[in-house]
């Protein structure tokens, strides 16, 4: 119980009586006598006051004059830097974490990215980052992470890989365990494995159908260096332009077999390089815009193509692989990146396609597909996500070795593209 204190007041007298608490519980009561002051007194303390000296007067106005005209409280100001610091460590700590969990992505990904992780922290979602991130796509995913796929959530299941009901379908789960190399000429590093796993970004066949109409185009075939040509069937310096003998025939093949797939397919014959080598990605790129310009609705361009590999001794060499006992050209993707200057910031999306098929070719031929090649030039990419570059053997091979490595190929296209 708190002390009390009350005032009992009389005509003559006034007392103070304190109530304490004693430890028993028993009250006590000890009556003070209280100081009077009279009437009398009030008035001469009112006087006393009254008649202040000159000189006390001033002596006052000196001290208020003498006081600083504000006080500064280093307490406060040391308190609110801290918070003040602390906030901005803290919204650091978050842009900084937002951005290590974006690596490889646009500005505006980036952006949205961070603006996810602020909200959901201003807001108290409870989402931390690393809980944003989980719930991303599985190319988000820290593949570094000691968790299995075991332990994942059923969620995480889901987004990593196909799921039991859709394992006879397309992409089969096995390509996920297909290790991609690739020869890097950038500065990039993209994680292959996050790369592969990522969801596809272009649509299916039946969608395009859906969105465009059953007689839509889906597919640009064509040929930047349309001349080039075969060991057994080029001329001097491995180029022709009799269009059954080189990279065009190859071509004809593809179309072929997409459109008995059901697959609307455009095959540009043009030889781009055929008047000017040195403008021959310009004029192709011309074409491909007015292509795109008339039909919307192409979501694959694929550039066919044919390499030229040499030996240290100068010598051109044919890389190739056994289908069967039979030599087949062996295939090789180019992707083009942003490097370059050429804003081609979504090219990841072409790497994810070219790696989706590459894995799926692997499972069944294993040495048919050599290492995608990542480059800094853009190679006419940048205009559709959904175009690749695609070397079919080399000027060392064969015209058939390359029509073999070609119709694996295109199986292998008609099953990403109606998925």
């Amino acid at each position: 119980m708190n002390d009390e204190k009350t005032s009992v007041n009389s005509e003559n007298e006034s007392a103070i009586i304190v109530v304490e608490a004693e430890a028993d519980g028993d009250l006590k009561e000890d009556i003070v006598p209280a100081q009077t002051i009279t009437a009398d007194e009030q008035i001469i303390g009112t006087d006393t006051e009254a008649e202040e000296t000159e000189d006390t007067k001033e002596e006052k106005q000196e001290l208020i004059e003498e006081e600083p005209a504000f006080h500064i409280d280093f307490k406060k100001i040391a308190l609110y830097s801290m918070m003040i610091l602390s906030s901005v460590i803290f919204l650091t700590s978050v842009i900084i974490g937002a951005v290590n969990l974006t690596k490889d992505l646009s500005r505006d990904e980036v952006l949205s990215k961070i603006t996810q992780s602020l909200l959901a922290t201003v807001f108290g979602s409870g989402d931390s980052i690393n809980e944003i991130k989980s719930t991303d796509t599985p190319a988000d995913r820290d593949t570094s992470d000691s968790e299995s796929d075991a332990d994942l959530s059923d969620s995480e299941q889901d987004s990593s890989s196909p799921s039991e009901s859709d394992r006879s379908e397309y992409p089969p789960s096995e390509i996920y365990d297909i290790k991609l190399n690739i020869t890097n000429e950038t500065p990039y590093l993209p994680d292959m494995k996050e790369i592969l796993r990522s969801p596809r970004t272009i649509l299916k066949a039946d969608e395009l159908y859906s969105e465009y109409g059953e007689s839509a185009p889906l597919v640009l075939l064509l040929h930047t260096h349309g001349t080039e040509g075969y060991s057994d069937s080029a001329d001097s310096g491995y180029r022709t332009e009799d269009t059954s003998r080189n990279v065009v025939e190859i071509g004809r093949l593809i179309a072929k077999k997409l459109r008995a797939a059901g697959i609307n397919t455009i095959h540009c014959e043009t030889m781009f390089d055929a008047d000017d080598f040195t403008l021959a990605y310009y004029n192709a790129s011309l074409e491909i815009k007015k292509t795109l310009a008339v039909y919307p609705s192409v979501s694959y361009i694929i550039d066919i193509h044919r390499d030229s590999i040499e030996t240290a001794d100068g010598e051109y060499y044919a890389p190739t692989a056994s289908i069967g006992g039979i030599r087949a050209a062996q295939l090789m993707f180019v992707i083009g990146t942003d490097h370059g200057g050429s804003g081609h910031t979504t090219w990841r999306n072409n790497l994810s396609l070219a790696s989706r098929i590459q894995a799926n070719i692997t499972l069944s031929y294993p040495n048919l597909m050599r290492d995608i090649n990542l480059r800094s030039a853009s190679f006419n990419e940048q205009y559709r996500d959904g175009s690749l570059l695609l070397e079919v053997g080399s000027c060392a091979s064969t015209l058939d070795e390359a029509k073999l490595g070609a119709e694996i190929f295109a199986d292998h296209l008609i099953e990403e593209i109606l998925g």
